[in-house]
């Protein structure tokens, strides 16, 4: 029997809590369950395995001067990336995951990227197509990657401004008094305007949004 927010109760009495253990190779969810005498003991349990660190948590032990950048995606738009990054001095390298090209600074295919998470905590997923930039941010966020934002040195951007998790800011984009929501790329010249919400996932456009 469900009784909401992912949690059962079965014929044996006990409760079942389901959380969403990680992502497979082919992009599927992968579900995983706890027991518990007591609705609330399984909610505890899931709730111990399914927390989030802290970005300080995840900083906690690496050495700032190999804070390295890994790019999901090769193309324009990551290579647009890859010289904002250098500009702003913080990655000591960078370098790039493709499932599609080879050439210089790519090291393997995206669905690889655990297997440089020791040697590059911090990855950027530059790829456009918004459902496939959530399916890699939700991977890289479980494996406990630094998704940081990339900012471009030449946009202008408020100091009340809010700007999540994953972002891509180009040069000359403005971003006045505005909350923009994980993950989104907001192209150059592109203005946000006072009070505006840009959802996450969102590609943001001279044109318009792009949204899942």
């Amino acid at each position: 029997m469900r009784i909401g927010a992912g949690v059962y109760k079965r014929k044996d009495g006990r409760y079942e809590a389901r959380y969403r253990k990680g992502i497979n190779s082919e992009g599927k969810t992968v579900l995983a369950s706890v027991y518990g005498r007591t609705r609330e003991e399984a909610e505890a349990k899931r709730a111990a395995i399914t927390k989030k660190p802290t970005l300080g948590e995840r900083l906690a032990g690496i050495n700032h001067k190999q804070l390295n950048l890994l790019i999901l995606g090769a193309g324009t738009h990551g290579h647009d990336v890859m010289e904002i990054a250098r500009k702003l001095g913080v990655f000591q390298k960078i370098s790039f995951l493709d499932d599609g090209v080879t050439g210089k600074h790519i090291i393997g295919r995206c669905h690889e990227a655990v297997d440089f998470l020791n040697e590059y905590p911090c990855a950027f997923i530059a790829i456009g197509d918004n459902r496939i930039r959530k399916k890699y941010a939700e991977f890289l966020w479980e494996k406990n990657f630094i998704l940081p934002k990339i900012i471009s040195p030449e946009a202008v951007i408020s100091d009340e401004a809010q700007i999540g998790e994953g972002c891509a800011v180009l040069p000359g984009a403005v971003i006045e008094e505005a909350e923009i929501g994980n993950f989104c790329i907001i192209d150059p010249k592109v203005k946000v305007g006072k009070g505006e919400t840009v959802k996450e996932y969102t590609h943001l456009t001279k044109s318009g949004r792009r949204n899942i």
